[in-house]
């Protein structure tokens, strides 16, 4: 038998080796993103692994959580999604990506034209970038919860490539 590897990226960043994923929010090559003041919220937690003990983490604010990270899901279910967010410190956006995965493995690309966190555009970019086979679909950041048959679709496709 024969394992076949693929990689399937959803709403996701597809960094370049060297590459920050923050040159993907460039607000003028890729016009689109909301993860902005007021909805991107930044609070200092203390870290072991920061200069001085510090950091800042960056989360979606609560007010704005439905209406720009998920709004194609039900209340109840972004009320669910927004009590379990994880903040994401800031730093690992201006961190240099590591080596890439995509160089040498077959890459599909799931994009939800309707992303207000990483824009549609700067999607299609790395995706085209990494030679990915690339479904879009009328969904929001949050289509793994809003749209789970069509990201399962494009995983079997990806597996059984």
């Amino acid at each position: 038998m024969t394992l076949s590897c693929a990689l399937v990226y959803v709403a996701a960043f597809a960094p370049a080796q060297g590459e920050p994923v923050q040159l993907a929010l460039d607000p003028i090559r890729f016009p689109g993103s909301q993860l902005l003041p007021p909805v991107l919220q930044v609070k200092a937690v203390d870290d072991a692994h920061a200069i001085g003990g510090r950091n800042l983490d960056g989360y979606v604010a609560a007010d704005a959580f439905h209406r720009v990270f998920a709004p194609d899901v039900s209340d109840a279910t972004a009320a669910t999604m927004l009590a379990h967010q994880r903040s994401i410190a800031l730093w690992a956006n201006l961190e240099p990506s590591g080596p890439t995965s995509w160089s040498n493995t077959p890459s599909w690309s799931l994009i939800p034209t309707g992303d207000n966190i990483i824009p549609p555009a700067s999607q299609r970019f790395m995706a085209s970038r990494i030679g990915a086979h690339t479904t879009e679909i009328a969904a929001s950041h949050a289509v793994l919860v809003s749209q789970p048959v069509a990201v399962a679709d494009v995983i079997t496709t990806a597996a059984g490539s």
